[in-house]
């Protein structure tokens, strides 16, 4: 009898154990990242677009792409390897075809307005383009 009542406690905590720790990863993949742009730097060559998150990037096999108004930019790099931070590089002539107030768009990968899912926690809306 006292085996019996072991088993059920053991089974009792193992269970218990598992519900926390599942329920505290759900919890952690269900918050969304804070993403925004930081700061529009311009060089000699390129427009420099830093952009910060809360939470690290994926860094995998796809890439992340800007979107601004119709025109999309796949240049960027993490910061010092800081995969909370990406900066993407504008050529000059090509920001200067961009419109101010125009779309800014971050997703991992292609992004299509008209079927993107507004849940999707790839897909970030930064507001628009401060020219």
């Amino acid at each position: 009898m006292q085996n019996s009542s072991l088993r059920l406690s053991m089974a009792f905590l193992i269970f218990i154990i598992t519900t926390i720790f599942s329920g505290n990863s759900i919890y952690a993949q269900a918050t969304a990242p804070n993403v925004q742009i930081v700061s529009i730097t311009e060089n000699a060559e390129n427009i420099e677009i830093l952009i910060q998150s809360d939470q690290h990037f994926i860094v995998g096999d796809n890439r992340y792409v800007l979107y601004i108004g119709e025109k999309y930019f796949l240049r960027n790099l993490h910061p010092d390897g800081d995969e909370t931070k990406i900066v993407f590089f504008i050529l000059l002539n090509d920001y200067q075809l961009l419109h101010a107030d125009d779309e800014v768009v971050l997703a991992y990968g292609n992004y299509n307005p008209a079927n993107a899912k507004q849940t999707d926690q790839q897909v970030f809306h930064l507001g628009k383009l401060k020219k």
